[in-house]
């Protein structure tokens, strides 16, 4: 059983993560001496935290569900659901990671003039995080319909 303190150590580290990520990611300096160019960099610093946005909610996630573990709910419809966010999350930081994200960077980039095709970034652990996420899902559908059955002998 987690530690009823588990949860709360893990929120304050997204926190944590989340700021140091905006940090290292957009350009803070550039607004005191504005320049050209600046409205750019910082545009793709924060395209650039939309996948990491998802995966963060991913581990928070992760807290919810063992917060709800904490509670001495075993495997109910707030587990389920936690873990259907765990998968989504994944699979939608995933999708930012290959296909959102880059082409929102060759927009700002070429200053929205020109979009010809679609560019993908196709990462190794991307489609692995994407799958895990998949398989979360599933696992959370499964569990669905097995409560459901379960239920139904009570």
């Amino acid at each position: 059983m987690p530690n009823p303190s588990t949860p709360l150590l893990i929120r304050v580290g997204v926190c944590g993560l989340g700021l140091v990520l905006f940090a290292g990611q957009v350009d803070l300096s550039a607004l005191s001496s504005p320049g050209p160019g600046v409205g750019t960099r910082m545009a793709a610093g924060l395209v650039g935290l939309i996948a990491p946005a998802f995966f963060l909610w991913a581990v928070w996630s992760v807290a919810n569900v063992l917060a709800d573990l904490d509670r001495g709910n075993a495997f109910d419809e707030a587990m389920i659901r936690g873990l259907q966010a765990m998968g989504a999350s994944l699979m939608l930081g995933a999708v930012a990671v290959v296909i959102v994200q880059p082409g929102l960077i060759y927009l700002i980039g070429n200053g929205f003039t020109q979009m010809r095709g679609v560019e993908f970034a196709l990462d190794v652990n991307a489609l692995a995080i994407a799958l895990v996420g998949l398989a979360l899902v599933l696992l959370a559908r499964r569990a669905a319909v097995m409560k459901a059955h379960l239920d139904g002998f009570v």
